[in-house]
């Protein structure tokens, strides 16, 4: 009798840890699994409310899949948990040597510390190329300076010069949105490259310049006229610090003029020459005249003219999940390398987020990263990993500002790409939710209020299927919206 009763209870205590399923959600994964959009694809499902481990959805959730964009959520929990919101990069300028006689004798530096927003107009507070170029100008002109000695330097030691990341496709690493990483980021690394389309079809097109001016690089022009209304079909292909770069591709008919925006190859030296060449114009001479130096010493000893500071951390990663851009994420490592003594690597920066989940008791298990943006077609998470960071961020002092920073379904002034999804259903305004998109990768990530608003963590990710991405996402939402209704009446926890 007494092993009788032992043994019920531990079939009562087995069934009292494992949770009820949703039955419709159930029924929703068997149909969509054997469409034919996922019938052969890796498809990763899982989600839980975030106060408790149970699994309201569990389908190969320690599957290892790509997430694309969803990489950036890991990046920024851990920036947004080790830094906080109020944190900024700064970029200090200044010289070695001594002021006499209004010449410097040594050399104009600038230090860079891995500022994306560096020279940009993305943020009202943050100056662009251009104001940056007349404050620095201007402030070497009120120490009555009209002569230096030396060179201008840019000191690059803070960060490995990551121009070209590991894995990223060729396609991509000459585009605005394949933006390597470096120590001095200037106008985000971009250009802006101005055609003259043919008339018609096939009809080749010529390169009117670029902006800003790109002195000393040529384009090879292998772009043609594409029909009208066809859109951007213009890829941009270079090397690091070359000077020849070529565009291929099409272009639509039907415009005066039509643009692409591409990766500097060269950002600090660019910056520099530019720089050099506006004091030159303000009457300002260089006893060096063998042109721009970059430094991967450690710059000691810099009298400062002036520093430029980044807008807060809170507002760049909201910019990196709500707009997915790339070049801020990545730069998120070399923030993430300042909490290190030597190696600021671009390697080392990837096996700080390593150590951001273990360090928070976060299983890395599936998890190999090869970038922080999530570009590289390598990457490999678990969509139980994410729903996990998720969760432990909903503890962290800085969850608000992170969870503020998701895309916001159904809501028209949101500035992330989640407008119209959901509008109307019981997702509008309560799903708070990062996608990523590479070839044959659809991948869905965030937070969902209940109608009880119970807050729950949910990853969805979906590899090599068939189709349009448009059909996964109807597919999850679909999963969601079942999701939400159906956890109202789960157990409590």
């Amino acid at each position: 009798m007494r092993i009788k009763i032992i043994i019920l209870l531990l079939v009562c205590f087995q069934f009292s840890i494992i949770p009820q399923t949703l039955p419709a959600v159930d029924s929703l994964i068997t149909i969509y699994k054997n469409s034919a959009e996922l019938s052969q694809a890796s498809w990763g499902l899982y989600a839980r409310f975030a106060d408790d481990t149970l699994p309201l959805i569990d389908y190969n959730s320690k599957l290892k899949l790509a997430p694309a964009s969803n990489m950036k959520i890991l990046t920024t929990a851990a920036v947004m948990h080790r830094f906080g919101p109020d944190y900024r990069f700064r970029t200090e300028v200044g010289y070695d040597g001594e002021i006499r006689n209004g010449e410097i004798t040594g050399n104009m530096i600038i230090k860079g510390s891995g500022d994306p927003s560096f020279a940009s107009d993305r943020f009202e507070d943050c100056p662009d190329l251009d104001s940056v170029i007349s404050i620095i100008t201007e402030k070497i002109s009120a120490f009555g300076i009209k002569r230096i000695s030396g060179n201008i330097v840019i000191n690059t030691a803070a960060f490995e010069e990551h121009l070209v990341p590991d894995y990223w496709p060729w396609i991509d690493v000459g585009n605005y949105y394949g933006t390597g990483v470096s120590t001095l980021v200037v106008n985000e690394n971009l250009y802006t490259l101005y055609f003259k389309p043919g008339n018609n079809p096939a009809d080749p097109t010529e390169i009117l310049g670029t902006e800003p001016e790109l002195p000393g690089i040529e384009f090879v022009n292998y772009v043609s006229t594409g029909d009208t209304g066809s859109g951007d079909n213009a890829y941009i292909y270079f090397s690091p610090a070359e000077k020849k770069l070529i565009a291929k591709g099409t272009i639509p008919a039907g415009v005066t003029e039509f643009s692409i925006k591409g990766s500097l190859p060269n950002p600090a030296k660019f910056f520099g020459e530019l720089l050099m060449r506006r004091m030159i114009q303000n009457g300002i001479r260089f006893s060096d005249t063998s042109g721009v130096k970059i430094s991967i010493e450690p710059a000691s000893n810099i009298n400062q003219f002036c520093v430029f500071y980044s807008p807060k951390l809170q507002n760049i990663v909201r910019l990196i999940n709500k707009r997915s851009n790339n070049l801020y994420t990545e730069q998120m490592l070399a923030l993430l390398v300042s909490l290190q003594d030597s190696d600021y690597t671009y390697k080392s920066g990837l096996s700080q987020v390593n150590k951001f989940l273990s360090g928070n008791n976060i299983s890395s298990e599936g998890a190999d990263l090869y970038d922080a943006c999530g570009l590289s077609r390598n990457n490999c998470v678990t969509a139980r990993m994410l729903t996990d960071v998720l969760a432990f961020m909903t503890g962290s002092p800085n969850f608000q500002p992170y969870f503020d920073s998701f895309p916001l379904a159904g809501d028209e002034n949101d500035q992330g790409g989640f407008k119209q999804y959901g509008k109307g259903t019981i997702l509008e305004k309560k799903l708070h939710v990062k996608s990523g998109l590479i070839n044959g990768v659809r991948a869905f990530t965030g937070y969902l209020f209940n109608p009880e608003n119970r807050l729950i963590v949910f990853s969805f990710i979906a590899n090599n299927y068939e189709g349009s991405s448009r059909q996964i996402d109807e597919f999850h939402k679909e999963i969601l919206i079942s999701l939400s209704e159906s956890s109202s009446i789960s157990p409590q926890k």
